[in-house]
């Protein structure tokens, strides 16, 4: 008859579920970080070579739609 100490087996899945936590939040936080960048670096990218254009009312209408679809992410952007 094998006996099995039940608590170190209780304590085993502790630290691999601690790890898992910690390398999931930083993931989600490499990619939000690395979305956000994305999505500024592309504003500026548009307003500048709008600016460029000197075309404005092509600028606002971009900037107006940016800043619009950010405060829609949560519903959706159309």
């Amino acid at each position: 008859m094998v006996r099995y100490d039940l608590n170190h087996f209780n304590t085993i899945p502790e630290i691999p579920n601690v790890l898992v936590v910690v390398v999931v939040v930083v993931v989600v936080v490499v990619v939000v970080v690395v979305v956000v960048v994305v999505v500024v670096v592309v504003v500026v990218v548009v307003v500048v070579a709008v600016v460029k254009e000197q075309q404005e009312v092509v600028a606002v209408t971009v900037i107006v739609i940016v800043f619009g679809c950010r405060e829609q992410l949560q519903r959706g952007c159309t």
